[in-house]
């Protein structure tokens, strides 16, 4: 991602060649990446400067957002997908700027062909979420750090 607003995936063998996998517009930087690591590893999910929300992106389909996740008015601060092998394979949790954290079921999006949707889990940590992660050994929960604290919340 970059400050171009432009997501490209890069042949190792020359990185003088890449191939624009999707650019935002109006053009904004894209500060944040995640990359599905189980299920459908197509899937990337990517945040840009002074958006409310995540997009996900099929690099099998350059140039078009699979789906909007749109966050009520608040950043994304921090997403992370689901880890590998959990029920929630697919699922991508979100920690937004107003303190909420949600979940998405971006493969049912997929399959529904959505462009913007509910998502299927949310919390309230109370203030700023700065950093979302899901717990890689038991996947029916997620830690949630804020600026004053860290939880432990199950799903």
């Amino acid at each position: 991602v970059g400050a171009d607003g432009s997501l490209r995936l890069f042949d190792q063998r020359n990185l003088d060649h890449s191939t624009i996998v999707y650019e935002i517009t109006p053009a904004a930087p894209l500060l944040r990446l995640a990359w599905n690591q189980d299920g459908n590893s197509n899937l990337i999910a990517s945040a840009a400067l002074n958006t409310e929300g995540i997009t996900a992106l099929d690099i099998r389909r350059p140039g078009v957002a699979l789906s909007y996740l749109h966050t009520r008015n608040a950043a994304a601060n921090s997403f992370c997908w689901a880890p590998p092998g959990s029920e929630y394979a697919n699922h991508v949790m979100v920690g937004l700027e107003d303190g909420t954290t949600v979940m998405w079921d971006v493969q049912m999006l997929a399959q529904s062909s959505m462009l913007k949707a509910s998502p299927r889990y949310a919390f309230d940590a109370g203030e700023a979420v700065q950093s979302v992660v899901w717990d890689q050994r038991s996947t029916d929960s997620i830690a949630i750090a804020t600026g004053s604290s860290i939880q432990v919340v199950p799903i």
